[in-house]
C-alpha cells in the first residue's frame, strides 16, 4: 500500500512543479480554474491509497486490541475457575503482562511495517539504478592520466571579445 501511495503522489507533484514553472502564463491566460480542477482531481487520486493504508492500520489495531481483550477475559475466566488456588499477586502480574503484551505486539507491528517500507524504498532505488541507462557515451568514459593536470594556469591564445 505504501508503494501505491508513493506512485499515486507522483502525478500530483509533477502537476505542482509544472504549475510553478508556468505560473505567470497560467495567470496571464486566466487558466486558474482549469488548473485548480486538475490539482483537485490529482489530489483526490493521490489520497486514496493513503486512506486505504490508514483503514488497514486501524483495522489491524482493532484486531490486536480485541485479541488482547480476549486474552484478558480468558485469564479472568481461568482466575474465577481456580478461585483460591492461585495467589492474587500472580493474577495481577499476569493481567499486567497481558496489557504489556498488547503494547509489545503493537510495537512489533509498527517496527515491522517501518522495516517493510524501508526495504521497499531500497528496492525502488535498486530498480531505478538497474533500469535507467547511463547518459554517458562510450567515448566519455576515458580516465584522465594520473599526472594530469601538472600546472594550474589558464592560457588564452588569439582571443578577441567585444560588446555591441
Amino acid at each position: 500500500m505504501r508503494l501505491m501511495e508513493i506512485e499515486a503522489k507522483a502525478p500530483l507533484f509533477t502537476k505542482f512543479l509544472e504549475a510553478l514553472s508556468g505560473l505567470a502564463t497560467i495567470r496571464a491566460f486566466g487558466w486558474e480554474t482549469e488548473f485548480e480542477e486538475k490539482f483537485s482531481k490529482a489530489l483526490n487520486t493521490s489520497q486514496k491509497p493513503y486512506y486505504y493504508l490508514w483503514c488497514i492500520q486501524r483495522w489491524l489495531n482493532l484486531v490486536l486490541q480485541l485479541t488482547v481483550a480476549a486474552l484478558a477475559i480468558l485469564l479472568t475466566f481461568v482466575t474465577v475457575l481456580t478461585k483460591g488456588k492461585v495467589k492474587a499477586g500472580l493474577i495481577g502480574v499476569s493481567l499486567v503482562n497481558v496489557v504489556g503484551f498488547s503494547n509489545t505486539v503493537k510495537s512489533l507491528m509498527t517496527n515491522w511495517t517501518v522495516l517493510e517500507t524501508s526495504i521497499g524504498a531500497l528496492q525502488r532505488v535498486k530498480d531505478f539504478v538497474e533500469s535507467t541507462e547511463s547518459e554517458h557515451r562510450d567515448e566519455e568514459r576515458s580516465e584522465p592520466p594520473q599526472e594530469w593536470p601538472q600546472h594550474g594556469r589558464i592560457e588564452f591564445t588569439n582571443l578577441s571579445a567585444s560588446y555591441g
